[in-house]
């Protein structure tokens, strides 16, 4: 005899278009649920997980979820899930994973998750679920990882518990959020000492992007792309592999170091209104991409670009930069793309290019480069892209 579990996941059944390979196992004639697909149970013989992900699964998430009071795992991701979250989910007071990523869901973000505090991984991302995030949700001390980009979720982003935060990733990207920073992530104090990866691109974000000391020490991948900051860049932290933080507002210099961290390998400041000069590259980078194009970045390519030897991509385009290609550029052996378009560069096309023997992409126009091009330049075998004109 089906105990209350069976009978909840029997109701929920019934809310759900199943594919063959689930609904076969999923009847009444098995007195324990625990043989049903993607079910698991405790000895007790109480259902605690429930994974059925990328099967197709469609309709509504049923109320009954919420009777599955020792579930501490749903994974319902990339199905065909639609209309609300119900705020029954919030009685399953025992749940650790929560993902309903890549579906179809709708409606705001239920305030009962906020119940949920042994939650550490919660992926709700790519969705249609719109309103604010439950604050106190951001609150919880288990919480360890937080996906819900790919939304229509507006408001500002909450506050994390500053004495207990142990997130370390936050994904928020590709929404319509709004505000600053809270003091809890930018500025200072910050308080997620755990934090390695943080994306809150594509919103409608501004203020300052300035971290404390205390910060950076785990930081790994910083993606603010897409946004209105404004501020000079102040405090980044020397762990970084990925900066992004194209598209948007931000004035003033790149701080000296930051092109030398010897864990970045992806920096894109494109498409702002940094000044001044390219900051000199020392032995140690480990730059694998640079972007600084759409910007106002005047003088000259520093000679220790030549010191970057495993970049692959340089973009620079449409700034103000003048003098010659520095013929150290012989070094970037694994150099693919080079995009110097519309800048005030000058001289002859340095013959040391054609040492750049995987560069595939060359983009020189609207210069004023002069002479011919070097014989040598046919050692190119995969440059299938050479674009020179305006010169």
């Amino acid at each position: 005899m089906l105990n209350s579990d069976g009978i909840a996941l029997l109701a929920l059944s019934s809310n759900l278009i199943l594919p063959p390979s689930v609904n076969s196992t999923r009847n009444s004639s098995y007195p324990s649920r625990c043989r049903w697909a993607g079910i698991s149970c405790d000895r007790s013989g109480y259902a605690t997980s429930i994974e059925l992900p990328v099967l197709r699964i469609s309709d509504s998430l049923g109320k009954e979820i919420g009777l599955l009071r020792c579930l501490k795992k749903l994974n319902l991701a990339a199905n065909d899930l639609s209309r609300f979250i119900p705020s029954e989910l919030g009685n399953c007071t025992l749940l650790e994973h929560l993902k309903l990523s890549n579906n179809f869901l709708s409606g705001e973000i239920p305030v009962t998750l906020q119940n949920l505090e042994k939650l550490s991984n919660l992926a709700l991302y790519n969705n249609s679920l719109s309103g604010n995030k439950p604050s106190l949700l951001f609150q919880r001390p288990s919480l360890e990882i937080i996906y819900l980009n790919d939304n229509n979720l507006n408001g500002s982003i909450p506050s994390f518990n500053a004495n207990a935060c142990n997130v370390k990733l936050l994904q928020l990207g590709q929404n319509n959020l709004s505000g600053t920073l809270p003091n809890s992530i930018g500025l200072i104090p910050m308080t997620i000492d755990n934090l390695t990866e943080m994306d809150v691109s594509q919103n409608d974000l501004e203020g300052n992007i300035s971290f404390s000391s205390k910060t950076i020490c785990k930081l790994e991948r910083l993606i603010f792309s897409g946004n209105i900051f404004e501020s000079e860049l102040l405090g980044i932290g020397n762990q970084l592999v990925v900066l992004l933080l194209g598209n948007n507002m931000l004035n003033g210099t790149i701080p000296p170091g930051l092109a030398n961290f010897s864990s970045l390998k992806r920096l894109v400041l494109s498409h702002n209104n940094l000044s001044d000069s390219i900051p000199e590259f020392f032995v140690a980078s480990n730059l694998l991409y640079i972007d600084l194009s759409f910007n106002k970045r005047n003088g000259q390519i520093p000679q220790t670009v030549g010191n970057i030897v495993n970049l692959t991509m340089i973009n620079l385009s449409m700034n103000k930069l003048d003098g010659p290609i520095p013929r150290q550029i012989e070094n970037l052996s694994n150099l693919q793309l080079l995009n110097l378009f519309n800048n005030n560069l000058y001289g002859p096309l340095p013959f040391e290019l054609s040492e750049c023997h995987w560069l595939f992409v060359l983009v020189l126009r609207f210069n004023s480069f002069n002479g011919t091009i070097p014989i040598n330049f046919e050692n190119l075998s995969h440059l299938s892209q050479l674009i020179l004109q305006e010169n």
